[in-house]
């Protein structure tokens, strides 16, 4: 269920958010499975994972300077309750490794799909602000500059950049979900996408928000994101609370939740999200996905494609076959002939 893994049915289109009329070439999913960010944190395992059947690959996330993050041990499963705490960081080998790496993985890519005539996959790169930085935009900013197409060889970079102010690790960076804030940050971010990709189609920009946002905060990002210029939204980070229902010693660990206790909370901010911008804004969904039936959920809710990464760690790579088969059969029972047919389709 890799490379040759090539229905129709799980394929999906995300097209620029300057291409109104969808004019222009679309950023095209093999499939519409994919491996969050957090997983491959230097990028290091691109093809590998492609390979693994994932229809994209998110690596990171890589700050502009390399540091160690969080002082050890900074991640715990929680068993009983299929979840995972972390407080990495964000640790980073930093933009010149990172960028080492992923022009390997890059080149690697490119003679996997000339060798067996295949699409090989899509890469993803998340951008992360270094612990220390006073100014936020400027780290996003150098990377995004960083893993541009006029810095890097022959032009070739990830198909899509996510700037992350969602980590609830790294002191402040969730402030910058603040409207104001993100105005700023994500207008500087698009023209910087424009200023360093003038050779072709520049990748496209995606931003990535928490889901312990009250209602009316999802509004205001909701409204800076379609006014932004910015091409997509994933929903959503790790969360900071914690669910009566858990029952691992762990989890009163300090760090982000993730895994199946955050399924529900996700899922519930990607259906807000879907609302606030009337579906006009591509929504990655991410949060508790370990079957089918919990990627189908968010696909109803909102979301055009989904990630997974927690249950990885108790299903191993297997669930990622497993998922996509499952979708198949749940979006033909319902009589959907592709993903973009069920997207948003359960709002209440």
């Amino acid at each position: 269920m890799g490379y040759h893994d090539t229905d129709k049915v799980l394929e999906t289109k995300i097209y620029r958010k300057s291409d109104k009329y969808k004019e222009g070439k679309p950023l095209v999913l093999r499939n519409c499975v994919g491996l969050a960010a957090g997983f491959d944190k230097h990028g290091e395992s691109i093809v590998p994972l492609l390979a693994a059947g994932f229809g994209f690959v998110e690596v990171g996330s890589i700050t502009p300077l390399p540091q160690d993050g969080n002082a050890r041990p900074r991640v715990f499963r929680l068993e009983e309750d299929e979840g995972v705490i972390n407080r990495y960081g964000f640790n980073s080998v930093g933009g010149r490794v990172g960028k080492g790496n992923i022009i390997s993985g890059l080149m690697e890519r490119e003679r996997k799909m000339k060798e067996l005539d295949v699409d090989a996959g899509v890469l993803g790169i998340n951008l992360g602000k270094n612990k220390l930085s006073a100014v936020a935009v400027s780290d996003y900013l150098t990377g995004i500059q960083n893993f541009s197409q006029s810095y890097m060889p022959d032009n070739r970079t990830g198909e899509y950049i996510v700037i992350n102010v969602s980590s609830p690790n790294t002191p402040g960076l969730r402030g910058l979900q603040e409207k104001g804030k993100l105005e700023s940050l994500l207008k500087a971010c698009v023209d910087g996408v424009k200023k360093y990709n003038e050779k072709k189609e520049p990748p496209l920009l995606f931003v990535k928000i928490a889901p312990d946002l009250t209602e009316a905060e999802l509004k205001d990002v909701a409204s800076v994101i379609m006014e932004s210029g910015i091409d997509g939204v994933i929903v959503s980070n790790t969360t900071n609370s914690r669910p009566d229902s858990l029952l691992s010693q762990n989890k009163g660990e300090k760090g982000g939740l993730s895994g199946k206790p955050v399924k529900e909370l996700s899922t519930s901010v990607i259906r807000s999200m879907y609302r606030h911008t009337g579906g006009s804004v591509p929504i990655i969904g991410v949060g508790g996905i370990s079957s089918a039936e919990d990627a189908y959920e968010k696909i109803q809710a909102g979301a055009v494609a989904v990630q997974l990464y927690s249950s990885l760690t108790y299903k191993g790579l297997g669930v990622v076959g497993d998922i996509k088969q499952g979708l198949k059969g749940l979006l033909r029972a319902d009589g959907y002939a592709n993903i973009g047919e069920a997207v948003g389709k359960k709002q209440d």
